[in-house]
């Protein structure tokens, strides 16, 4: 199964408040062509996603949680071990080397705090990582791409 994004789980969200929703209109309020939002439907469909125009599994808006990882490494020639471990993540949905005091950011998005925090704490246990300051989102006026 293919990760969904922004305008899948738009196109989820209109479908859950209206199934019978003519594809036309759907694509206009989601922002993309008929033909685009008919193929994500289908490929959607064929992922067991939708299924009969019922969601089989929760809306991916219940409970994806957003959090933000400023990650300052012990040392910077050598601290691999965190960008390797962030690499291999899924919920990572963004990662950037920074200069100054912190070293990296990375953008998490996960079903759970549960999950966050395995994540988190996969990364406290790294020698690469001196300190982890952690924020979650409150909300989203630009969503990532």
């Amino acid at each position: 199964m293919t990760a969904l994004d922004a305008y899948d789980r738009e196109i989820l969200r209109e479908l859950a408040r209206n199934a019978r929703l003519p594809v036309q209109t759907l694509a206009n309020r989601v922002g993309l062509s008929r033909n685009a939002v008919r193929l994500r439907i289908q490929r959607m469909e064929r992922d067991k996603v939708i299924g009969g125009y019922t969601l089989r599994a929760p809306p991916p808006t219940a409970e994806v949680l957003t959090s933000v990882l400023l990650i300052q490494r012990r040392d910077r020639m050598r601290g691999g071990d965190v960008l390797a471990f962030l690499k291999k993540t899924p919920e990572v949905r963004g990662c950037w080397v920074l200069s100054g005091q912190l070293d990296i950011l990375a953008v998490l998005q996960a079903p759970s705090q549960q999950r966050l925090r395995e994540i988190w704490q996969g990364l406290a246990r790294l020698e690469g990582a001196a300190d982890i300051t952690t924020a979650f989102a409150l909300d989203s006026p630009v969503e990532l791409t």
